[in-house]
C-alpha cells in the first residue's frame, strides 16, 4: 500500500518523467538527423528537473523517517514509565499492565490506544484506583497540553475504579471539550437537568443504561469534576479521563474518580450481571 510520502513523491516526479519518454524518441530521431545538440539539452534538462524535485522529496522522506524513529523510542519508554503522581500519595503499588476487561471501553478502542504507562494502584479510604497515562493516535481530539508529550500523538491521564457486572457503555463528556471518537452505535441522550445536559454531552449504547447508571447522585459527582475530566463506563469499569495532566492536577483526577466510585449506583452489577453470573 503505498504512503502518503509515497504518493507526493509520485505525483511530483512521474508527471515529468512521462513527458521526457514521450519526447526522448522524438530528439533521439532529431539528433539523428543532424541536431546532437537538442539532445544533449533535453537530456540535462532531465538531470536538471530530476535533481530539482528529487532532493527535497528525498530529504522530506529522510525526516520523515527519522521523526518515525523518535516517537518510537518516545513510545517505547512511555510503555515503561510511571505516571506523574503527587507526592501526597506514598502507600503505591506499581504493575506493568491492564486488566484485558479494561480495554472494552470506548478510549481504548481508538488508534494505539495499547501504549499506556506503568499502572500505579492507590487505596483511597478503601477504594482503589489503577492510575496510568494512555498514548493514542486519536486525531479527532484528547491532546495532552503539557511538555514531554510524544510529538504527533495525544496523551490522556486515567483513573479506572472496578464495579464489577457487564455495564453497557455510558460516555459523559464536558459539552465544550474536543470531541473525540466513539463507537458509531453509541447514540446522543439527556436527562432531566437542563444544567447538565447544557454543561455535558451523554452517550449509550442503550437508552435504559443512561438513567440506570447516571443517576442524580452520579450527575451531582460529575458536576464537581474539573471541567477537563470526561467518564466512560462499560464492563466492570468506571474510567475518568483527561487530556494529559501534571502531577498537581492528578490529584484532583484520582480524588474526583474516588468521589465518584463512592456514589456510583449499588445496583449496577445486579441490573448488568456478568456473564459467569
Amino acid at each position: 500500500m503505498l504512503g502518503p510520502a509515497k504518493i507526493v513523491a509520485a505525483v511530483a516526479i512521474v508527471p515529468w518523467l512521462l513527458a521526457f519518454v514521450v519526447l526522448l524518441p522524438f530528439e533521439i530521431w532529431r539528433a539523428l538527423r543532424g541536431k546532437p545538440d537538442d539532445l544533449l539539452a533535453l537530456l540535462g534538462s532531465l538531470l536538471l528537473w530530476l535533481g530539482l524535485y528529487t532532493l527535497p522529496i528525498l530529504g522530506g522522506l529522510w525526516l520523515g523517517a527519522s521523526r518515525l524513529h523518535s516517537v518510537d523510542a518516545a513510545l517505547s519508554k512511555r510503555k515503561r514509565v510511571r505516571p506523574r503522581l503527587p507526592a501526597s500519595f506514598h502507600q503505591v503499588r506499581f504493575t506493568p499492565d491492564l486488566e484485558s476487561q479494561l480495554t472494552g471501553l470506548p478510549l481504548f478502542d481508538r488508534a494505539l490506544a495499547h501504549l499506556w504507562s506503568t499502572v500505579a494502584h492507590i487505596d483511597i479510604d478503601g477504594i482503589e484506583l489503577k492510575v496510568f497515562e494512555l498514548v493514542h493516535g486519536d486525531l479527532l481530539g484528547e491532546r495532552g497540553g503539557t511538555t514531554g508529550r510524544v510529538t504527533g500523538l495525544s496523551i490522556v491521564s486515567c483513573a479506572a475504579i472496578h464495579v464489577g457486572g457487564n455495564l453497557p457503555l455510558v460516555v459523559v463528556r464536558p459539552a465544550r471539550s474536543k470531541p473525540f471518537a466513539l463507537p458509531d452505535r453509541m447514540t446522543r441522550r439527556t436527562t432531566e437537568l437542563g444544567r447538565f445536559n447544557e454543561s455535558f454531552e451523554l452517550f449509550s449504547t442503550e437508552p435504559y443504561a443512561a438513567s440506570a447508571l447516571v443517576d442524580a447522585r452520579t450527575i451531582a459527582a460529575i458536576q464537581e469534576f474539573d471541567p477537563r475530566f470526561s467518564v466512560e463506563i462499560g464492563g466492570e469499569w468506571v474510567l475518568v479521563h483527561a487530556p494529559r495532566l501534571r502531577a498537581f492536577a492528578m490529584e484532583r483526577l484520582i480524588r474526583d474518580a474516588a468521589a465518584l466510585a463512592r456514589v456510583f449506583p449499588k445496583m449496577a452489577s445486579s441490573l448488568y450481571p456478568s456473564r459467569g453470573h
